[in-house]
């Protein structure tokens, strides 16, 4: 990634630092979808956003329109063995995937009642990740 993308990654992390959990408007998919239409100039937000407002409809939301991995592998990202600035981490679960953007050594994401929290990402299972880079 080149300097000017993690000047506006550290940006925009800052100003979601104070930014309320919401699921489909300030959640994982979200802070993911979000800071890649910053990257590349898109607009996929749209496509995702208000979509899906508990846990029930996120969960179908995923397996009837579009999953973490496929939403990934569609807009251009490949799975790699090591993390660099700006990947994406998924932690894969029973019904869902969990979505963290990487960051000099700290993982990124939404969490329920926390809003955006940073995670060791050497706490994460190795048996439960994936690393995405485009």
């Amino acid at each position: 990634m080149i300097q000017s993308d993690l000047d506006k990654l550290g940006k925009f992390l800052s100003i979601k630092r104070h930014t309320p959990f919401e699921l489909s408007v300030n959640d994982c998919n979200t802070l993911a979808v979000e800071w890649h239409d910053i990257r590349f100039d898109t607009n996929k937000l749209d496509n995702i956003k208000d979509k899906y407002h508990n846990n029930r409809q996120r969960i179908q939301f995923a397996k009837e329109y579009i999953s973490a991995e496929t939403w990934l592998k569609t807009n251009g990202y490949k799975q790699v063995k090591t993390k660099k600035e700006g990947d994406f981490i998924l932690v894969k679960h029973k019904y869902w995937s969990v979505v963290y953007i990487y960051f000099f050594g700290v993982a990124y994401t939404f969490e329920e009642n926390r809003g955006l929290v940073r995670i060791d990402p050497k706490s994460f299972p190795k048996d439960q990740i994936e690393i995405w880079r485009r």
